[in-house]
């Protein structure tokens, strides 16, 4: 019997139905006892000639209740089906919940296929040790315990030697619970290093083809399969031990049972019709141990993936919404204003601070770029403001509100994020595009594309908008992407726009045309600009240089470039076709 010590925890949301098929189990042993019971009545009407009205009644009830057993049988598997997909669904909703609330933060520290490992296949182990390793048991706890208890009603010494058998076969995993735990946690880290190596594999097919490296990757892929099979044998060795164990402890209770059954009666100790209810039950008592027996490998993959899916649920979430979190009627001012206050911030306990006391304001209707150099710290900001992550000193304000005051499902609702990397779903262009607005319509998605210069393109397609972009919208180009993130935002139509390097990854004929998008964009709207192409921050009402998490100048392009600094520099370096850090030691 393998019971995880948090299993009341793990069974959260799903335990009435955990409960309602150990009960239908239960049932279905009553039943047994029932039948026992009758049929030791009409072996002993039967041996001793009596009334024929009480044999049919007794025959009757015994078919009525094996008609309501039949009933019950074919229930616990229908409902078993059921339950296996219901479980499965809330366990996989609360897993998604989960993540959600951890945040970008904590997938940036995890191995994406660890992830799925534990999302898909943990979970795919879980719900077989809930639906069916767990309510079986309940069913032997109760179930076999109750015709236990009917036994020793019958004959007490008989009703000592069937229990003493039984909880030493229920019991007989504990002998090997320090190899199983060693074992299964053995196995799960091999499958989850697999895993994620495999998705690593396929994420990175092109870079692999490009250096020739498939044979290689291959190879060690292959030693991890070996792994992963050297650690499947072992659980199977322990699997068959322990089945043999409990199978030869059930085989023996059954025959010492029976064997001195034979004896009493022989000596006048026992009835017929007793002996006959003894038959039967000795071996409906062990029946449904042999049927968790039957759920072993359920039981085993549900306690390996138990602790992967409790390092999730158990994982602790830094950004959340106070309990008393709530929108003050100031927030709602457009266009907003944005305030860094005395900010300081790192990623990593261990390395150096990204910010050290950043202050600067964002006025209402302002278009504010930020320029500097990579690792400056200019996408930490925009995560920052976004509450993907929180500031360990000092406080960001929209609208005079700290945003740590302010609910997250408002903050964000009032952000546009127009990023260096834009993710499409694979789905329809249209399914994208409603990401900014779930009911937007058709003639408003037409016209926000047609603001981004997208809605010819999209027409040249087949399927015009309901055209499927493949994964990540690897079907399109770079620009083509960009304009759809552009499109999206449009459709979203919120006060602040945030656009983080959105031409990062366009050859520069189209970033003229992206550029008009997003002017089209920004009308109106308080907007913060994310640039490494510093080209598309001239027409910016204000400039921030960041260098090492500082500001070191602030102005317009003009400005910047009439004092000869850091900025200048920039400028002169990426118009001269490339940066060093070097040289910019001495300004």
């Amino acid at each position: 019997m393998m019971i995880h010590k948090r299993i009341w925890e793990m069974t959260q949301g799903v335990r009435k139905f955990i409960f309602l098929k150990s009960g239908v189990g239960i049932l279905i042993s009553i039943s047994y006892i029932v039948q026992a019971v009758f049929l030791g009545k009409i072996i002993m009407q039967v041996y001793g000639h009596e009334n024929v009205e009480n044999l049919y009644f007794n025959l009757i009830t015994l078919i009525t209740m094996l008609m309501a057993r039949i009933f019950l049988i074919w229930f616990n598997q229908v409902y078993g089906k059921w339950i296996v997909s219901r479980v499965k669904n809330t366990l996989r909703k609360r897993a998604y919940r989960k993540l959600m609330d951890l945040g970008p933060g904590y997938m940036v520290r995890n191995r994406t296929g660890e992830l799925e490992s534990t999302i898909v296949a943990g979970i795919d182990y879980l719900e077989g040790y809930l639906s069916l390793y767990i309510p079986q048991i309940l069913v032997c706890l109760i179930g076999s315990g109750l015709m236990i208890l009917y036994v020793f009603t019958v004959h007490g010494v008989l009703g000592l030697l069937i229990l003493g058998t039984f909880l030493t076969a229920l019991y007989s995993p504990v002998l090997f619970l320090s190899i199983l735990n060693k074992s299964a946690q053995e196995h799960w880290a091999s499958y989850m290093d697999l895993n994620a190596e495999f998705v690593d594999t396929l994420q990175g097919m092109i870079t692999l083809k490009a250096f020739n490296a498939s044979t290689r990757i291959g190879g060690k892929l292959k030693g991890k399969m070996h792994r992963l099979f050297d650690r499947t044998m072992s659980n199977l060795k322990l699997n068959l031990m322990d089945v043999g164990v409990s199978g030869f402890l059930t085989s023996l209770g059954s025959a010492f049972t029976l064997g001195l059954a034979a004896y009493y009666m022989a000596w006048g100790r026992l009835s017929i019709g007793e002996l006959s209810v003894l038959l039967f039950l000795t071996y409906e008592v062990y029946r449904p141990l042999t049927e968790l027996g039957m759920y072993f490998h359920q039981g085993f993959m549900g306690m390996t993936s138990t602790d992967g899916i409790l390092r999730l649920f158990d994982a602790e979430i830094f950004v959340k919404d106070k309990k008393d979190a709530k929108v003050s009627e100031k927030v709602f001012s457009t266009p907003p204003f944005v305030e860094f206050k005395d900010v300081e911030f790192h990623y990593d306990k261990a390395a150096k601070k990204i910010f050290k006391g950043l202050n600067f304001l964002l006025e209402p209707g302002e278009k504010l770029a930020i320029v500097g150099e990579s690792g400056s710290g200019k996408t930490t900001l925009i995560n920052l403001l976004m509450r993907f992550y929180d500031p360990l000193q000092g406080s960001i304000y929209y609208n005079g509100m700290d945003i740590k005051d302010c609910p997250l499902s408002f903050l964000r609702s009032q952000i546009a994020l127009v990023s260096q990397e834009t993710y499409l779903f694979n789905g329809s262009l249209s399914e994208n595009l409603r990401l900014g607005k779930e009911d937007a319509t058709q003639e408003e998605m037409i016209e926000a594309c047609k603001a981004a210069q997208i809605h010819d393109f999209i027409l040249s397609m087949p399927e015009g908008y309901e055209t499927i972009v493949g994964e990540r919208g690897l079907n399109l180009s770079g620009g083509q992407r960009q304009r759809i993130a552009i499109a999206r935002a449009l459709l979203k139509n919120v006060p602040l726009i945030i656009l983080d390097e959105a031409t990062s990854s366009v050859d520069m004929e189209n970033e003229k045309s992206i550029q008009e998008s997003m002017d089209y964009l920004l009308r109106n709207k308080t907007a913060i600009t994310i640039a490494h192409r510093l080209s598309t921050v001239k027409n910016a009402d204000r400039i921030l240089v960041l260098r090492r998490g500082v500001i070191v100048e602030e102005g317009t392009h003009e400005e910047l470039m009439n004092k000869k600094e850091y900025y200048y520099r920039l400028v002169l370096a990426q118009n001269e076709g490339g940066y060093n850090e070097e040289s910019f030691q001495k300004i």
